[in-house]
């Protein structure tokens, strides 16, 4: 229930919802966890991680299926209307939907960053994020649940590399 609720916030109210969840994740990590803030952050220790693979497949689909439709949506408005580089569209509310989607823009690099293992492609998929947005958030989900076997649970899709094998341990 407390999932749905967050979930409504962040459609409702974008960045505003997403530094409200952050923040208050960021008040329950405790000094035991600072060596790894960012696996803090993103897991929930409360439930039942390993989910059947189900939950898997349905990100993998769902995810290409977002990424599809975004895609269509900005081919089409580009194709129908022209890029969007025009003084007309330059309104107060423009301004207000760039700067909540840079700062969610923010808070998925610093996943981004804490996923990739070198410097070199977290600033790869930070460029893209910025210039292609959504498009290239569900592209970069995609292929991270792609890199899941079957037989691992959800939440590895979150770690990096050393902390789903055992470098960093939860609770």
């Amino acid at each position: 229930m407390k999932a749905f609720l967050w979930v409504i916030l962040l459609v409702c109210f974008g960045s505003l919802a997403t530094c409200a969840y952050i923040t208050l994740k960021l008040f329950n990590i405790t000094s035991q966890h600072l060596q790894d803030p960012v696996s803090q952050l993103l897991l929930r220790y409360n439930i039942n991680l390993f989910r059947s693979f189900s939950y898997l497949i349905i990100g993998r689909v769902l995810f290409s299926i977002l990424g599809i439709v975004v895609s269509v949506v900005v081919v089409y408005t580009v194709i129908t209307d022209g890029l969007p580089f025009r003084m007309e569209l330059l309104t107060p509310w423009m301004a207000t939907t760039l700067i909540d989607f840079y700062i969610n823009v923010f808070a998925i690099s610093v996943w981004v960053v804490h996923k990739e293992s070198t410097w070199i492609s977290a600033f790869f998929w930070i460029c893209l994020l910025i210039c292609f947005g959504s498009i290239t958030t569900c592209a970069y989900i995609v292929i991270q649940l792609l890199r899941l076997s079957l037989e691992d649970p959800m939440y590895y899709v979150l770690l990096d590399s050393r902390s789903k094998h055992g470098s960093t341990s939860p609770k």
